[in-house]
């Protein structure tokens, strides 16, 4: 089975590579990012792979135990993600050169 593409115009200027930005929660840090697009995946994901930037991923435990609260709670942390990967998407995209840049400075020097 394939996966849907996302439906995410904002990503369609983003050229596939590597960019760098600073964290639109935290502008002291930067954060990095890979671009792809596959006929499974339109994504931009944190890099390197297991990096996390952004609202944290909620653990188990602190969901609610009510299904409907567990609904309304995991519905409001993906609309916060939605809009800081939107930032991000963003910041890339007022100049995807200088944030590609900043990645390959950054990255060539080992400042992570």
């Amino acid at each position: 089975m394939v996966a849907p593409t996302i439906d995410w115009p904002e990503l369609d200027s983003i050229e596939e590579g590597y960019y760098a930005v600073l964290d639109p929660a935290d502008q002291a840090t930067v954060t990095y990012w890979r671009r792809t697009r596959t006929a499974r995946t339109n994504s931009l994901r944190p890099w390197p792979a297991g990096a996390r930037y952004g609202p944290p991923v909620p653990l188990r435990s602190q969901l609610p135990a009510d299904p409907h609260d567990r609904v309304e709670y995991v519905s409001a942390w993906s609309k916060t993600r939605r809009a800081y990967l939107e930032k991000v998407v963003a910041a890339i995209a007022v100049d995807p050169k200088a944030a590609a840049a900043l990645f390959a400075e950054r990255y060539a020097v080992g400042a992570r």
